[in-house]
């Protein structure tokens, strides 16, 4: 009866006020901001600071959108999503707070989430995005995201990439723009002068672009393999696109039982690095294959006996960085997957 934006605005204020009156800084997503500018220019002036999120690069929102089927098309207009908005990256996300000339903070992403092994061209397009609108428009902070949709199956050194250049670019844009990622993460973060593990981060993070299948805030391995190996949930991958991914895979493989960083946590980041490229590596093949539903019943059962040997080093590698709490629920993830090929095994 009174609308969305005044509602979210009421309790917006009544969540924040009692803090601002207690000389608190309060920050919050902007997202209703966008599609309801006459919120922005309701809200107080001082102490209550919008944060504008946004974690596809525009190039990528573009292509996703125009590959995205008619019933997906129709799904996000019946959520009520803006979804042409996207593609016009922070420029469109801060037009409701320039217009009234409100102080917000940008807050792009590391693209690793819903990922298995990142989409680092997608996190560059999308840091280098906010670090230019918010130095256009004096954006009072950036902030690097990285979350765990569904599951969180990315190990932390997926995130590297994007929070190294993350903090590059919102420092100094003009001179960390073009920077070599991979030799900086090498010597920044892992003390190996050498091309090692930061080398075969970036060329990883490659591979869903490589595979030129984009899909919204998920690669399109990422999103077969929770999908239950239905090919059909993702866009069609051409044979050269799924051979040029193997072969990077594979070598990113071969490289890592070379690999031996200096810093204090590198073995632990290599097999926790492995492990994401094995099981990229799997939805490749699957991929490949065209989907659980073209497998034989010798191929489902081979691939189930190598699903249930990455899932059993997947818990190892959970609990090497982190607390047990979520590792039964992301490994559940995978249980439509492992159904639909012990199904295709047993015809």
């Amino acid at each position: 009866e009174r609308g969305l934006g005044q509602v979210y605005l009421d309790h917006l204020l009544r969540v924040a006020t009692p803090l601002l009156e207690d000389g608190y800084e309060v920050l919050f997503w902007a997202d209703v901001l966008a599609d309801h500018p006459e919120v922005a220019g309701a809200l107080p002036t001082a102490g209550l600071v919008p944060v504008v999120w946004q974690y596809d690069g525009p190039d990528h929102a573009r292509a996703a959108l125009d590959r995205a089927s008619p019933q997906q098309h129709r799904q996000w207009a019946a959520d009520g999503f803006d979804m042409e908005a996207l593609a016009g990256g922070f420029q469109q996300r801060v037009k409701a707070l320039t217009a009234v000339d409100r102080p917000f903070w940008v807050a792009p992403g590391t693209s690793a989430w819903n990922s298995l092994i990142g989409r680092l061209d997608n996190a560059v397009e999308n840091l280098l995005d906010a670090a230019e609108a918010g130095r256009e428009h004096g954006a009072g902070g950036y902030v690097v995201t990285t979350w765990g949709d569904h599951g969180h199956h990315e190990p932390p050194p997926v995130t590297y990439p994007g929070l190294l250049f993350g903090a590059a670019v919102s420092w100094c844009l003009d001179s960390n723009r073009d920077i070599d990622l991979g030799a900086t993460l090498d010597h920044v973060v892992f003390a190996d002068d050498a091309p090692g593990l930061g080398t075969v981060l970036t060329a990883i993070g490659t591979v869903a672009d490589r595979l030129d299948a984009p899909i919204l805030n998920a690669s399109a391995l990422f999103t077969l393999l929770l999908a239950g190996g239905d090919a059909e949930a993702v866009p069609v991958v051409a044979p050269d696109a799924l051979a040029a991914a193997e072969d990077v895979l594979m070598t990113a493989a071969d490289t890592l039982t070379l690999t031996r960083p200096a810093g204090a946590d590198g073995d632990v980041a290599v097999r926790e690095t492995a492990q994401a490229v094995a099981l990229a590596g799997f939805a490749v093949t699957l991929l490949a294959a065209g989907g659980v539903a073209q497998l034989t019943p010798t191929e489902a059962a081979d691939l189930l006996t190598r699903l249930d040997r990455l899932l059993a080093e997947q818990r190892a590698c959970w609990l090497l960085s982190a607390r047990p709490g979520g590792l039964d629920d992301s490994i559940a993830r995978f249980a439509p997957l492992r159904a639909a090929l012990a199904e295709r095994a047993c015809r």
